[in-house]
């Protein structure tokens, strides 16, 4: 008798104040992760959009810059030139304007549109 009064009992004890509080605290976890994944959804919708603008920016710079090296290599054509144009994709165009300054230099100008937007660039062309 000694030894189980020497001994500690461990009990749980349960007040009736705690009854259902694991309920309500799987509700908030649950809660926290809808919010989290609701969350990470949008940021994902997000950054496709972004993608896609990016690679449309990335394409038309591209498309100017390959149609001005065109420009470059073809031979020289006094006035207002009718340079070689490259092929481009779908929901592109591209314009060329080209503008005589002196006799042997011309400014020659590249404007790429696209869906949301449009890239210029310029650069000079020299008879030599």
């Amino acid at each position: 008798m000694q030894e189980a009064r020497g001994r500690k009992r461990f009990q749980i004890s349960n007040p009736k104040s705690e009854i259902g509080s694991s309920l309500v605290e799987i509700l908030v976890a649950v809660s926290i992760l809808a919010l989290a994944l609701t969350l990470f959804v949008a940021g994902l919708s997000t950054g496709a959009f972004a993608v896609r603008a990016s690679n449309r920016l990335t394409t038309a710079n591209n498309l100017a810059a390959s149609q001005l090296e065109t420009i470059k290599a073809a031979g020289y054509i006094t006035g207002t030139a009718s340079y070689p144009a490259i092929s481009w994709p779908p929901g592109y165009s591209i314009v060329n304007v080209v503008t005589q300054l002196q006799p042997a230099l011309q400014q020659v100008t590249v404007t790429v549109s696209y869906q949301g937007g449009s890239v210029v660039v310029s650069n000079y062309k020299v008879n030599r």
